[in-house]
């Protein structure tokens, strides 16, 4: 497939640093694992890029607890940080990220009872735990949202992480009691820092 981007003049100088973003709709076969690669290539330089992501979508219609991709964002307000692109999941170590996810497969009646962990990785070995304490949730025409907070130590590396979310039913049966959620992060440095 080729595509024609038209960027607006006044905004043309922050693609390289800020980059651009597309949707597409891909329809799938039905729940499961499955791994989403992309590359592109730019005609006029012939240059290559390309990403993949891991994704395991729900089975929403099977009374498990489950859980649907991590949005990371700032809370509302926050100002820009050089260096950084909430949008790209790119955090300026000491910042506070919000979380959310939909849950589905909660154990009627009543409000959830669940509780939440977080963990944040960096080479397979967690650097930043969070332990349970009661999940917060959003009630939007039907549909629960869970919602949270991530602090990021201003002493952390600038690099790669990765962030796990776990949630604990403590009303669903053993085998239907948790479920967890991935998202990749990445810390940028304080200015003036060069730890790496």
């Amino acid at each position: 497939m080729t595509f024609t981007i038209n960027v607006p003049r006044d905004k043309v100088a922050k693609v390289p640093s800020m980059g651009m973003q597309y949707t597409m709709d891909v329809p799938l076969a039905g729940p499961g694992p499955y791994q989403v690669r992309a590359a592109v290539r730019d005609q006029p330089s012939g240059e290559l890029g390309s990403a993949y992501a891991f994704l395991n979508i729900p089975d929403i219609n099977r009374q498990k607890l489950s859980l649907s991709s991590l949005v990371l964002s700032v809370p509302p307000g926050t100002a820009d940080t050089p260096g950084a692109r909430a949008s790209w999941n790119e955090f300026q170590a000491g910042t506070t990220v919000e979380f959310g996810c939909e849950a589905f497969g909660l154990k009627p009646p009543g409000t959830p009872n669940l509780d939440l962990e977080v963990r944040l990785y960096r080479g397979g070995e967690p650097v930043v735990k969070i332990p349970p304490t009661a999940a917060h949730f959003m009630n939007r025409d039907g549909r629960l949202f869970l919602a949270g907070t991530l602090a990021i130590p201003r002493d952390l590396a600038a690099g790669n992480y990765a962030m796990e979310i776990v949630t604990y039913d403590r009303i669903a049966a053993p085998k239907k009691q948790a479920a967890e959620q991935w998202a990749d992060l990445t810390v940028v440095a304080l200015l003036g820092d060069d730890r790496r």
